[in-house]
């Protein structure tokens, strides 16, 4: 079973290093592989702990250098998303990665979304066999960016025994993810020379800020940055949709989401009214 993620293979406009491999410290319950550069960016493993059913929730923690970040699974004009692999883990149904609520940067006109200083990401595993550890053995790649981004790879092997123990850090992140917004959001799509421009719009609160992330699950689906605008109570974000896929942009409405982030909070919405 392969359990590899890409979230968003974005490399944008920020100047790529991509003929050199940033190598990462791996530290805690992880081997570490040969890996050290721990004047940019360290990795470690946070064990977690596991659940009566079988799901077992640790995390990765990267922690950076001044001035340096990584990036969301939407990264904006420019950076590279995280992208796990886990495909050589042993009694690992399935997995899914959860990202707490990013940091906008607006820096010389280009935006982009991420994390400075330190970020933690959960990750929701899914044991085979409840009681039996879990072997994780796979690879993160990530892009880390001061001036310049780099794309940095570190070796993820760490056993996650039952019951395993509570995490601050784990369950601040999970805390702090996006929260969903029980709205109902109006799209309106149209043709442009390159792809399709969509149009969203939902009702929300002042706090839940004015910048607005669209975003596609098909990766081969880019969606630029947004432009929002406030009127009567609701946020409209506009972006145009480019197709790596050859042919006709094919997007299932109820697919499109609306993450919209403040300084202190954010919010998403998932699916267009039919």
């Amino acid at each position: 079973m392969t359990h590899a993620l890409s979230l968003r293979p974005m490399l944008g406009v920020c100047a790529l290093a991509a003929s050199s491999l940033l190598p990462v410290t791996l530290a805690g319950s992880a081997a570490a592989q040969g890996f050290g550069n721990p004047d940019v960016v360290q990795v470690d493993v946070l064990p977690g702990w596991r659940e009566a059913d079988g799901t077992h929730y640790a995390g990765i923690r990267i922690r950076l250098a001044p001035g340096w970040k990584t990036y969301w699974r939407t990264p904006g004009d420019g950076g590279i998303p995280p992208h796990f692999d886990l495909a050589g883990s042993d009694n690992l149904a399935s997995f899914a990665p959860h990202m707490p609520r990013p940091t906008v940067f607006d820096e010389d006109g280009l935006r982009s979304v991420g994390y400075k200083t330190e970020v933690v990401f959960p990750l929701r595993l899914s044991a085979e066999e409840a009681a039996a550890p879990i072997v994780l053995n796979g690879s993160l790649f990530i892009g880390v960016c001061e001036e310049i981004c780099m794309p940095a790879e570190v070796q993820l092997q760490a056993e996650l025994t039952a019951p395993g123990q509570s995490s601050a850090l784990i369950a601040t992140a999970l805390a702090a993810q996006p929260e969903p917004l029980d709205v109902q959001m109006t799209c309106a799509f149209e043709p442009t020379e390159n792809g399709l421009r969509v149009r969203a719009s939902v009702a929300a609160p002042e706090e839940t800020g004015e910048v607005a992330v669209l975003e596609l699950s098909d990766p081969m689906l880019w969606v630029s940055h947004a432009t929002t605008t406030r009127a009567a109570g609701r946020v409209t974000a506009e972006a145009e949709i480019v197709s790596g896929h050859d042919g006709p942009i094919q997007i299932a409405r109820d697919d499109l989401r609306l993450t919209l982030i403040s300084k202190d909070a954010a919010y998403d919405v998932q699916g267009c009214r039919s």
